[in-house]
């Protein structure tokens, strides 16, 4: 793309919507990714001598904006005549892709080695044929439809004290799914790798060829590994029963209200009458 786009030269630009765009005017029937060669050829044969860069452009929108990889806008594609796959009526197949085998699952155990002082962690290289081949891992078992992870302790690769983890790292492969319990152990600083295998410092685990299953197994345990504790629960005071508790004293009884007393009413003078019933005096 930057040859053909940048210096205008007659390449051919393929890239996720070329390779849709392609597949469908020639009805590619290889899938991908092994059909990719073939739809580079087909390219640079559509490419023109003159304005390459505008056309490789041009041919990038095109798959971006109307040959879509679901409901392609092939009433407004100016290759709408020449698609094949448009006149097969079967544009939203293609291109074509490999189909998955759902095979059966398999389960393993993983073993994370943590080392003390360096913190290093023990991988190994799998064998050069077969699946994942030459690549690292932390040491597996077998991956096996009938594997018990109970006896998983058996096929550790050093005596150590192992703790099982909890939860499951699944991971599936182009053939069959995969489980995998994970153990975590520390060793001492300065123990040895066993025959076979290599401790790797934390910063160099990036360096290593660790395909995703194994990623997520270092993931899963390392994440298990900087889980912060939970906080310490304070416990209470045991209660003293040599000596008896000092009684609790009354509650204090709220002040009543005060009540406003009524003054007595005055009484009345006595007067003093004569037999008449006149008042006595002058």
């Amino acid at each position: 793309p930057i040859a053909a786009i940048a210096f205008d030269r007659p390449a051919a630009a393929v890239d996720g919507n070329v390779e849709r765009v392609v597949s469908r005017l020639y009805a590619i029937e290889t899938p991908i990714p092994a059909a990719r060669p073939e739809i580079r050829r087909l390219a640079e044969t559509l490419v023109p001598a003159k304005r390459p860069g505008d056309f490789a452009q041009a041919v990038m929108d095109l798959g971006a904006t109307l040959c879509t990889p679901k409901r392609p806008a092939c009433a407004l594609c100016p290759w709408m005549q020449p698609c094949r796959a448009r006149a097969e009526g079967l544009q939203e197949t293609f291109p074509r892709k490999v189909k998955k085998v759902a095979g059966q699952l398999r389960r393993g155990a993983a073993f994370v080695v943590l080392r003390a002082g360096d913190d290093a962690v023990l991988l190994r290289t799998r064998p050069p044929e077969g699946l994942l081949g030459s690549m690292a891992e932390p040491p597996t078992s077998e991956w096996r439809a009938d594997y018990d992870p109970a006896q998983a302790l058996l096929d550790a690769p050093l005596d150590a004290r192992w703790k099982r983890l909890p939860g499951i790292v699944r991971h599936v492969f182009t053939h069959f799914p995969l489980e995998l319990t994970v153990f975590l152990a520390r060793v001492a600083a300065g123990t040895p790798a066993p025959e076979g295998m290599r401790f790797t410092p934390r910063a160099g685990l990036e360096a290593e060829p660790l395909p995703g299953a194994m990623k997520k197994v270092l993931a899963h345990a390392l994440e298990q590994k900087l889980a912060a504790p939970p906080p310490a629960l304070t416990p209470r005071p045991e209660p003293d029963l040599a000596t008896p508790p000092e009684p609790e004293p009354p509650p204090r009884r709220a002040p009543l209200p005060k009540v406003l007393s009524r003054r007595p009413a005055a009484a009345a003078p006595v007067v003093k009458t004569t037999g008449r019933g006149r008042p006595k005096g002058g």
